[in-house]
């Protein structure tokens, strides 16, 4: 290597660069000499600190803010048809979330000074098929979140943040994270804090950090048996008890502590809510409500 090539290397500004210091190591080694490396206790010791940093209720880690943002998006119920403002400017991720779940993003242009969406603007975007607001806390400042919050709530809007690289920063003395119905934190190398990869959901809406902890996971405790199958896009939440022969078809959704019988199906698009129990081989073909018992085909509710 030339001396040329020597000194522009060893003068490079990197775009990130972890301190490690030897107490991360030792904590890292701990978990290693373990018998859990996943969804242990030091997981839910970094959940219940983040909430608690940001003045939050509930923190669901996951494996990226993508996966974290997409978990929102798709538990709020943001689908085809829907569109989403947003800005453009940003990773690509937080369009790309909206896309996957089938809905439009439509893009409002930047404040020049912080970079960040002008809430101004966003009226003139807003149509009958809007259903939510996600903006973006760029390069660590924050949004300016209290006239988005009034232009989400005279419009009826959700409100999503996307503060991936803003943990610590602040607006009036209100940490980001902590806005909106919901928020991501992303914990790649280049941010505040890392975890390698990883990310967070942050809310005040348990029901909200339940669906998107069960989607993470798959569901938590939950039986399947023999022969059952379960077809795309279907949400299964905790203590899910699945039958031999029963058949989920595609993007149906089953409350937590939900009983199906053996051989029943439910079709395409269907809810069953929490604590419900299917009877043996029946058919459901609507939304059955949580604390309910249904039978036969179609399946009825009956209690």
């Amino acid at each position: 290597m030339s001396n040329t090539n020597q000194f522009q290397a060893s003068n490079r500004i990197p775009l990130s660069q972890p301190e490690l210091l030897s107490q991360d190591k030792r904590a890292v080694s701990e978990v290693l000499s373990g018998t859990q490396l996943a969804l242990g206790p030091q997981l839910h010791a970094f959940e219940k600190q983040l909430a608690g940093y940001v003045g939050r209720q509930q923190a669901v880690a996951v494996n990226s803010g993508t996966s974290a943002l997409h978990l929102i998006i798709r538990a709020l119920g943001i689908g085809s048809g829907d569109e989403v403002i947003t800005t453009p400017f940003s990773f690509v991720a937080s369009a790309n979330c909206i896309l996957m779940e089938g809905a439009t993003p439509v893009f409002v242009d930047i404040e020049p000074r912080t970079l960040c969406i002008a809430p101004e603007k966003i009226e003139a975007a807003i149509t009958p098929k809007t259903k939510a607001i996600l903006a973006v806390d760029v390069f660590g400042h924050p949004a300016d979140w209290n006239r988005l919050e009034e232009v989400a709530e005279e419009h009826g809007l959700l409100l999503i943040e996307d503060s991936a690289e803003s943990l610590g920063s602040q607006l009036n003395g209100k940490l980001c994270g902590s806005f909106g119905r919901a928020a991501i934190f992303g914990f790649y190398p280049n941010k505040q804090i890392t975890t390698g990869e990883g990310g967070a959901v942050v809310t005040d809406d348990e029901n909200l950090a339940r669906l998107c902890r069960s989607m993470a996971r798959i569901g938590s405790h939950c039986i399947v048996n023999t022969l059952a199958s379960i077809d795309h896009d279907c949400i299964i939440e905790d203590y899910v008890h699945l039958s031999p022969g029963v058949h989920l078809a595609g993007d149906c959704r089953i409350g937590s502590h939900a009983h199906i019988g053996i051989g029943a199906s439910v079709l395409p698009g269907c809810s069953i809510g929490p604590k419900s129990v299917i009877g043996g081989g029946a058919a459901v073909t609507c939304d059955i409500p949580g604390d309910s018992v249904a039978v036969g085909i179609p399946a009825k509710v009956v209690k």
